[in-house]
């Protein structure tokens, strides 16, 4: 917890670290080790993301879509989970507080009989700009946009 003029301090730890923040205003996410001693960090505004989810020019509704981070899964990394939304009747979906930076959409695909677990498949990779509302456009559910199916 920060300090009530919003200053914090962290014993050293082995090993290339990172350090992540988030409240209702922004998000922050930094390696340890490009932090100088004394050094301000600013919380990013959060970004949003909007579309819609097509499969064979129609929509899809009630599709699961999770956010996730471009970079793949890195044991040496903490990792995060991210939130997702379901799409609506009319296949459109939209995500909040979404961090700034790199990110990507996937859908879930069930894995084995009555949907015991399920396997993340990215349809689209993208980078928001803090504050930024992003219009993701038309999603085809097989990974390509409906133009280009």
């Amino acid at each position: 917890m920060t300090s009530s003029d919003g200053r914090f301090k962290f014993a050293a730890r082995l090993g290339d670290t990172e350090l992540f923040s988030a409240n209702g205003e922004g998000f922050l996410r930094v390696k340890a080790s490009e932090v100088k001693q004394g050094q301000e960090l600013q919380l990013q505004r959060w970004s949003s993301i909007y579309g819609v989810l097509m499969d064979d020019g129609k929509p899809v509704p009630g599709e699961h879509l999770d956010l996730s981070w471009i970079q793949e899964y890195d044991l040496n990394r903490p990792y995060l989970n991210l939130h997702g939304t379901v799409t609506d009747d009319s296949g459109n979906f939209k995500i909040e507080k979404v961090p700034p930076g790199g990110m990507a959409i996937a859908i879930r695909k069930a894995l084995g009989a009555g949907n015991q677990g399920w396997q993340s498949i990215k349809l689209k990779r993208f980078t928001t700009r803090p504050g930024e509302e992003l219009n993701l456009g038309e999603l085809g559910k097989n990974g390509l946009t409906p133009s280009s199916q």
